[in-house]
């Protein structure tokens, strides 16, 4: 009875190791991880089969431009934390938003967007502050309704 326990348990214990693991934050973090060590192709393998089937060499230049940068900053002496996380899954879509801090307080906020691939969560998009936003533009206020939008005066020649 004892050893039947112990293998329910041992069981348990993997199982519920695979489920905390695979969750968008994980992911989002496994892929910071994988760069901050130089593992390029590995953190590639986080990127889901349509974001490779549409945009795999520019996500490939992109990690490589990040790793190299993170690199430079190491070998500044930097070490890095991740703050501020925030996740939001819908179905199989998820949006993970964080703060990526150096250790000289130099920051960027980064938002990875995330799609269920057979079970496992991937990187579907990783937007940054200079590229284009992924939420959506907001309504604008009854204070701003009826206000005169300036338009350009335009030469005439």
């Amino acid at each position: 009875m004892n050893k039947r326990f112990m293998i329910i348990f041992a069981l348990l214990i993997f199982f519920a190791g695979c489920t905390l693991s695979n969750s968008p934050s994980q992911t989002a973090k496994s892929w910071l991880d994988l760069t901050e060590k130089g593992k390029t192709d590995e953190a590639m393998r986080l990127f889901s089969n349509k974001a490779m089937q549409e945009r795999g060499a520019k996500l490939k230049t992109a990690t490589i431009s990040h790793v190299e940068g993170i690199g430079r900053l190491q070998s500044a002496g930097n070490t890095f934390s991740v703050e501020k996380l925030e996740e939001k899954i819908s179905g199989e879509t998820a949006k993970v938003s964080l703060i990526y801090r150096a250790a000289e307080n130099d920051s960027l906020r980064m938002t990875f967007d995330l799609i269920q691939e057979n079970g496992s969560w991937k990187v579907n998009g990783i937007n940054e502050p200079d590229t284009e936003p992924t939420t959506e533009i907001e309504p604008l206020t009854p204070q701003e309704i009826g206000t005169p939008i300036p338009t350009p005066k335009e030469d005439k020649k």
